[in-house]
C-alpha cells in the first residue's frame, strides 16, 4: 500500500516536471512536489516513478522487503544531487 501511495506521487511529480500545469492525482500535494522539483536536478520526475514502480513489482516477485527499500531509498535519495 506505502508503494502505491509513492508510484501516485512519483507520477505526479513526473506529470508536473513534463507540465507544470498538468492535472495531479493528489493535487494537495502540488506545493511540495513544485518544491522538489525546484530543487532536484532534471529528469528526477521520471527517474522516481521507475524506480517505484520497479520496487512495487519487487514485491510482488517476493523480493525481500529489506532489500527492496534499501534499493529504493539509494536510488531516491540520488535524484536531487
Amino acid at each position: 500500500m506505502m508503494l502505491d501511495e509513492l508510484v501516485s506521487l512519483a507520477r505526479d511529480l513526473a506529470a508536473l516536471e513534463a507540465d507544470p500545469s498538468a492535472e495531479l492525482q493528489n493535487p494537495d500535494q502540488g506545493d511540495f512536489l513544485q518544491s522538489l522539483l525546484d530543487t532536484a536536478r532534471h529528469g528526477c520526475g521520471l527517474e522516481s516513478l521507475t524506480s517505484a514502480v520497479a520496487a512495487r513489482g519487487e514485491v510482488d516477485r517476493n523480493v525481500n522487503l529489506a532489500l527492496i527499500y534499501s534499493t529504493l531509498s539509494e536510488a531516491l535519495s540520488s535524484l536531487g544531487s
